[in-house]
């Protein structure tokens, strides 16, 4: 059923196939080539690909990840149970462990604080992934023992320069499912949205039920 939806079934695979700034970009190809990195905290507004960055490592690594959406289980119950019982053991197939918690900035700070302690417990064998979009909502313990990286985009130049990947994304994308579109028309809606890589490719699939993008 998901894989109707475009932001599902076009969702990139790899690190390489994420469109992200360069630096950005290059330190997530290192910890594919190295083949492990820290705890990470990735803040940054709403579709700018952070969770689908995430998704991409833990693919590149062949690691055994659970996925937590927290703005839907936000209480410390969560927390102590599935994300401890899951971290607590060993991958019997000795694939690496990556907990990725979703939309961390909406876990309570008992929630947050018992994280802290899971995140100190379980740091030799399993590795911690938050995505938040208000990072000033996550505790300071957690920033201290995470990797923070800022998805933010203030400048227009390389707003500019992803939008331009992204047309290109979303061109074939539209050719896949044979909807007639202008290539001008598509990156003024692009430009106009940008950089909500998720909600441009929601908008779009929502208008082309007739075939075309007009």
């Amino acid at each position: 059923m998901n894989d109707y939806l475009w932001v599902e079934k076009y969702a990139p695979k790899t690190v390489q196939d994420c469109i992200l700034p360069d630096d950005v970009k290059q330190t997530f190809l290192n910890y594919v080539n190295d083949g492990q990195f820290p705890n990470l905290l990735l803040s940054g507004g709403a579709g700018t690909g952070k969770t689908s960055l995430a998704r991409a490592l833990c693919n590149d690594i062949d690691a055994d990840f659970l996925f937590v959406n927290a703005s839907l289980d936000r209480g410390i119950g969560e927390v102590r149970t599935t994300v401890a019982q899951f971290a607590s053991c060993s991958s019997i197939t000795g694939e690496k462990k990556v907990v990725l918690l979703d939309e961390a900035d909406n876990l309570t700070q008992d929630s947050q604080k018992a994280l802290r302690a899971l995140i100190e417990e379980f740091q030799n064998h399993c590795r911690f992934i938050l995505t938040c979009n208000y990072p000033h909502n996550i505790i300071e313990a957690i920033h201290s023992r995470c990797s923070v990286i800022d998805f933010h985009l203030r400048d227009p130049k390389q707003i500019a320069t992803l939008s331009a990947e992204f047309h290109k994304r979303c061109s074939s994308i539209l050719k896949d499912n044979n909807i007639k579109f202008d290539p001008k028309v598509l990156a003024q809606y692009i430009m106009g949205h940008a950089p909500d890589w998720r909600g441009i490719l929601n908008g779009l699939q929502g208008c082309t039920g007739t075939g075309e993008l007009s």
